[in-house]
């Protein structure tokens, strides 16, 4: 039994003139170069991330500084149990302005780390 292969014959030579690209002043070899050549996206990324993290621990900063009176008011209402320790030095400090430096310089040491470990995002 023989099949008729006319339908695709007809279909073959149909397409056989649209083998050639179509004339477009190449427009097409332009976007295909475009496409290849690696652009400077990394460096853009690391700054943008960056910018994002150090704006963040900024604004973070921004907003706990002005919560530091009630925190310092919230601090020396805590009433610690009586020790005694001689030495001279933890007798002059005062407690509730040492935990307000401790949690400045803590920030302080966080939003530098913060724009320090946005490099390595």
């Amino acid at each position: 039994m023989m099949i008729d292969d006319t339908e695709n014959n007809e279909f073959t030579e149909l397409l056989s003139g649209y083998a050639a690209p179509v004339e477009d002043d190449g427009f097409s070899a332009h976007v295909l170069t475009q496409a290849q050549t690696p652009r400077n996206t990394a460096q853009k990324t690391v700054l943008v991330k960056s910018i994002m993290v150090g704006g963040a621990a900024l604004l973070a900063a921004l907003i706990a500084v002005p919560q530091m009176a009630g925190l310092q008011h919230l601090i020396s209402g805590i009433k610690l149990p009586e020790i005694s320790i001689n030495i001279a030095s933890l007798s002059e400090m005062n407690f509730s302005n040492t935990a307000i430096f401790a949690l400045l310089a803590a920030m302080l040491i966080g939003l530098a780390s913060s724009f320090w470990i946005s490099e390595d995002l």
